[in-house]
């Protein structure tokens, strides 16, 4: 915890009170029958740190203390731009990734009790299918794998079958599907064990409108009786089916709450809408900066106007000065509205710290940039040999004097930046070399 404390700020205060509470969930590391059975999954400061390549460099902190709880009939929504460490974090809390430190509790169980597994159920971003297979052969394939007896297995099936909307392909080949109907039946391998943890990564890419609203009924009618984490860039889907959200930012959770919460505490204010005749725009945006807190105009189109305004603005008032005004002014139609979570979801991604890529000791961009300047100013000679040569090699700036002091002098191989037409038609095997 030390280590990640120069970084893990917390911009939501809600966090801190949300990682008390997971202290009250779990007991000691020697106490673990102390931890609250009632808590699906509890995860507490929890840590993934990718050590460095062997080439040196930082090591790559992918997850910075994350904590959690969510109980039974919870849906848990988790966000995050590329790069913010999702993948990572449901990687550890479905077994596939070890974490370098913290705790995971599934059913106050902790996940290295094997009967953890039987609790999960995971549907990936990439349909765990096989072409051959059909529907109906998949299910039962998975739920034997589970060791699902046969009586009890037949029903279940035929079950999440006509639950997914999948009884028209159900024996068909899965090599057939459309991207939506494979996502539909990934869902139903992911139920088919009946977890009381379920998470869902990305569920609904690929489908039509109606088909992800009737997938989103389904999420809704299954998270009755168990936790669903959903991992999703959708606003929308996070709106429509999660009851809280979380926005992962480098690793660490920046926010947690309902999303009237979020757009609440860290909404940009109100959104003013005004269309008027293109002569009374500027009357209707001086009504607004005269009538409203921290009005500042976004837009304007011909008789259309967009305007910001303070989170803190009174909205009776509001409504009450442009209703009033509505006809000495001329105004068309007006509305106010709040901003939304997508505006809450980028404040928090600009956040996120780049990727360099950057080995330390070593500085080839230099020695790159020389290269190309010799094959544009430099002899023709060498201009000629690396255009001519499959790969070029660059004599490289040392920076660590210990690289330094060794005998053999440090080089990087990189594809030649030059090749000329004439040797692909020359050499077979020129572009694969390439």
């Amino acid at each position: 915890q030390g280590r990640f404390q120069a970084v893990s700020t917390l911009i939501d205060g809600d966090i801190a009170g949300h990682e008390n509470q997971t202290q009250n969930h779990v007991g000691s590391a020697a106490d673990e029958e102390s931890t609250d059975p009632k808590c699906a999954l509890l995860i507490r400061e929890l840590v993934k740190t990718y050590p460095p390549s062997l080439l040196g460099g930082q090591p790559k902190h992918a997850v910075r203390g994350v904590s959690l709880a969510c109980n039974d009939g919870e849906r848990f929504g988790l966000l995050g731009i590329n790069g913010a460490g999702k993948t990572t974090t449901l990687g550890i809390l479905t077994g596939d990734l070890q974490p370098t430190s913290g705790e995971v509790y599934i059913g106050g169980k902790p996940l290295s009790d094997p009967a953890t597994m039987s609790m999960i159920g995971y549907c990936p971003q990439v349909d765990p299918l096989l072409d051959l297979m059909n529907g109906y052969e998949t299910l039962w394939f998975f739920g034997r794998i589970r060791g699902i007896p046969k009586e009890v297995l037949e029903k279940r099936v035929n079950d999440l079958i006509l639950q997914v909307g999948l009884e028209r392909f159900a024996h068909k080949p899965c090599g057939t599907y459309s991207g939506g109907n494979k996502r539909k039946l990934s869902l139903a391998v992911a139920l088919i064990g009946d977890p009381r943890v379920l998470f869902l990564d990305e569920p609904s890419t690929g489908m039509d409108p109606e088909a992800r609203r009737n997938m989103w009924t389904v999420i809704e009618q299954v998270s009755a009786e168990r936790c669903v984490v959903l991992v999703t860039h959708s606003m929308e889907e996070v709106e429509a089916l999660c009851t809280r959200m979380g926005v992962m930012v480098s690793g660490r959770m920046q926010c947690i709450g309902s999303a009237q919460h979020l757009k609440s505490r860290f909404g940009l204010g109100y959104q003013v809408e005004i269309r008027t005749l293109p002569a009374r725009v500027q009357d209707c945006i001086a009504l607004c900066e005269a009538q409203m807190l921290a009005a500042v105009v976004e837009e304007v189109h011909g008789g259309y106007v967009r305007l910001k305004v303070s989170k803190d603005l009174d909205l009776a008032a509001a409504f009450s000065a442009l209703e009033h005004n509505k006809a000495s002014l001329q105004i068309l139609d007006y509305n106010i509205s709040q901003c939304t979570l997508e505006q809450v979801f980028l404040k928090f991604a600009k956040d996120q710290e780049e990727e360099t890529g950057h080995v330390g000791g070593v500085s080839i961009q230099g020695a790159m940039e020389a290269a190309e300047m010799g094959t544009r100013e430099g002899n023709h000679g060498s201009a000629r040999s690396l255009s001519s040569a499959p790969y070029s090699t660059l004599q490289v700036e040392v920076a660590d004097p210990v690289v330094a002091e060794g005998d053999a002098s440090p080089v990087v191989i990189v594809p030649s930046a030059r090749r000329s037409p004439v040797n692909f038609e020359n050499d077979p095997g020129a572009e694969e070399k390439q």
